[in-house]
């Protein structure tokens, strides 16, 4: 499944199960693992390069953003990019 279709997916479960039950996404760029690690130091150098913020996403940012989203009670068919600014 594509990130655009688990988005639209999220949205339409997060309106089909309110207010009972909270549905949202997250999507991630390039995460700092042992499978990213595959695609080699030039490709991940550019991927920082490339960024906002100049690093690599890691599984710990991910994991507070997780966090966060099921202690916020108001968020519902949102979907947060935890991409290091990569996306600007």
């Amino acid at each position: 499944m594509t990130k655009a279709a688990a988005i639209h997916t999220s949205k339409c479960l997060a309106k089909a199960l309110a207010p009972k039950i909270r549905v949202n996404t997250i999507s991630p760029s390039m995460i700092k693992t042992e499978w990213s690690a595959r695609f080699g130091e030039d490709k991940i150098k550019a991927h920082i390069a490339g960024n906002a913020l100049k690093r690599m996403t890691d599984i710990e940012d991910v994991g507070m953003t997780v966090a966060w989203m099921v202690e916020c009670e108001s968020l519902t068919a949102q979907n947060i990019c935890v991409d290091a600014g990569i996306g600007l």
